[in-house]
């Protein structure tokens, strides 16, 4: 275990506050929030303001104090006395990442920050970090998260991305742009891809070429800050789209908070964001955005007043100063019984306190009937259960072909199996592992995840590895993998290994099967990859019954953990490659990827 960083080692950045010796008095009465972030250093300059503008919106509602980099959190507790801590992880964050001693001071709430796109594969790495610090309530700048992660949607409250207007506002020089045409195109923007095409032809536009989220260097040309800002004011029109995911990007409040016209893809977020077509944006499709855009640009008086009402409702609503929402959770929890919880009906309205029961949804803010990447996960998924495999993997490729999405790796994993093809099977369970574990050195593998490879390995005949397999990570516990684990052990003539007392969420949503049910799944999947013996032998273990395993009794860990040092030799290489030699020394080949 890595020592204990010095506190004076780590740089931390506070808001000014009085040398009270209260606890719960941060400056001006606010409470103290402790901050963890540990993103990377070599991120772009715009990627920079976004986190810097994450800080200015909590120092509205807390006393905050930054510590950016690994720490000891029982020693930021006793320096910093706070009375709520935020970890943040996601996209940005590094790889060498580490908080120690986070099961100390039990009496400070938690809370996470996940810092990703809604289909982002970092939602498992973000869900290991929380789990491996014992972070259960969580909160998103996504308006669609909750929907791709259902597990946690009980507990995952929306913090809606905002627009600082002292920077995003009307500049000197007047509009003399008439269609900017900003952002990424690539393949997970579909509706600025297809928009933006019909209007380059049609129309004199301004491309401001977008380089990337990462790499500070191959981003050093890209207009950002005041520049990025003035040059929005500048332009009439600005389309822009919240992705395959139907979100609420930054830029649908840049942009009318700059006074250009927001023309953009009509979605559940951005109306319930309060935006209002042709009186506060304009929604337009490829049939129609032509003819709305000339009827403007003749209309000049017209597009005028659109703009200006775009404009003074993020203003008003949507200003980096009026995300309370982490603020108003303190509040509520603070006073919440036994009996209560805290809910979000409404991501932009007041959080209140109700009953403790099912999920509570956010009305209006998804929008799942239509963003892509859903619909086509949601067919792919009828389809196998259907028993149409082949049909299953090609709609799960085209997912794959607008992003790369854990649950669409999954897919055609176990479409692969129900075809028969093991060994092709295995590049494709093993990729999302690959991904989380080995790129973005998440603390274990998504459960689900690593069940499916498991059941690669069993459907390729080879019981003595999935056994091993699945007797990795022990601090790890899930349903699918919990009966993956029972069946191996039934099979051996094992008793159920024990799993921990707190279950590990997955973003993998799966069908609610009976303990018959699931065998049956499975025993398909291994005749189907003519394991007949096994097949057998999985069905006849239904009539005893699931084996009864120690219960799952929260989220989170308030203990603390070691890192399984016994990692699998695939994770301590490299697992593509190691995997794609075993399948050529299975079948002699490997179909091209």
């Amino acid at each position: 275990m890595a020592s204990v960083r010095d506190v004076s080692a780590v740089r931390t950045t506070t808001t000014s506050r009085p040398a009270a010796t209260d606890p719960s008095s941060g400056a001006q009465g606010r409470p103290r929030l402790l901050f963890l972030r540990q993103d990377r250093t070599d991120l772009p300059a715009f990627v920079l303001q976004h986190l810097d503008e994450h800080l200015r919106a909590l120092q509205a509602h807390f006393d905050v104090v930054l510590v950016d980099g690994a720490c000891d959190y029982d020693q930021m507790c006793d320096v910093h006395r706070p009375d709520l801590t935020l970890v943040e992880s996601g996209v940005y964050a590094r790889r060498d990442r580490r908080i120690d001693n986070t099961h100390t001071h039990p009496d400070v709430p938690k809370i996470g920050l996940i810092n990703a796109d809604a289909y982002c594969q970092t939602r498992s790495v973000f869900l290991s970090d929380m789990d491996r610090w014992g972070v259960g309530t969580y909160f998103t700048i996504s308006m669609v998260m909750r929907e791709r992660m259902p597990e946690v949607a009980d507990r995952l409250f929306v913090w809606p991305n905002f627009a600082d207007r002292t920077l995003f506002r009307t500049y000197d020089g007047g509009r003399p742009t008439r269609l900017l045409l900003t952002g990424s195109q690539q393949s997970n923007y579909p509706w600025r891809v297809r928009v933006n095409a019909l209007l380059q032809e049609r129309f004199g536009v301004e491309p401001q070429p977008h380089a990337g989220w990462f790499d500070a260097r191959a981003t050093a040309g890209m207009v950002s800050g005041e520049a990025y800002a003035r040059s929005l004011s500048a332009a009439q029109i600005v389309p822009t789209c919240g992705t395959i995911a139907h979100e609420l990007v930054r830029k649908h409040l840049e942009i009318p908070a700059a006074g250009a016209l927001l023309l953009t893809e009509r979605t559940a977020a951005v109306e319930q964001a309060g935006f209002v077509d042709m009186e506060t944006c304009v929604l337009a499709d490829e049939h129609d955005v032509v003819d709305k855009v000339a009827h403007l640009l003749e209309h000049p008086d017209e597009l005028a007043r659109i703009a200006a009402a775009g404009q003074a409702l993020v203003h008003e609503r949507h200003d980096l100063t009026t995300r309370d929402q982490m603020r108003q959770w303190y509040e509520l929890q603070r006073r919440a019984t036994s009996g209560q919880r805290v809910v979000q009906p409404d991501p932009f309205g007041p959080m209140v306190l109700a009953p403790v029961g099912p999920p509570m949804g956010i009305a209006g803010a998804t929008g799942a009937s239509r963003a892509r990447d859903l619909v086509l996960l949601a067919r792919g998924r009828a389809e196998l259960d259907d028993g149409r495999p082949v049909e299953a993997e090609e709609t799960f490729a085209q997912v794959l072909a607008l992003h790369h999405m854990p649950e669409a790796t999954h897919g055609t994993a176990r479409a692969l199996l129900r075809q028969g093809r093991a060994e092709q099977a295995a590049p494709r369970a093993w990729e999302a592992i690959e991904q989380s574990v080995r790129r973005h050195l998440a603390y274990d593998p998504d459960p689900v995840d690593w069940a499916t490879w498991v059941r690669v390995l069993l459907c390729q005949g080879s019981v003595g590895r999935a056994e091993a397999a699945a007797g990795r990570f022990p601090d790890i516990d899930h349903p699918e993998l919990r009966r993956t684990r029972a069946v191996l052990a039934a099979l051996a003539g094992h008793r159920p290994l024990q799993g921990p007392a707190r279950a590990r969420t997955s973003v993998h949503p799966l069908p609610d099967l009976t303990w018959a049910q699931w065998l049956d799944d499975l025993a398909a999947d291994l005749a189907a990859c003519a394991q007949d013996q096994l097949a057998d032998r999985v069905r006849a273990l239904a009539p005893a019954g699931e084996p009864a395993t120690r219960p799952v009794t929260g989220p989170a860990s308030t203990r603390p953990r070691r890192r399984a040092r016994q990692l699998p030799r695939e994770l301590r290489r490299s697992p593509l490659r190691l995997v794609r030699r075993r399948v050529r020394a299975l079948a002699g080949r490997v179909r091209a990827r």
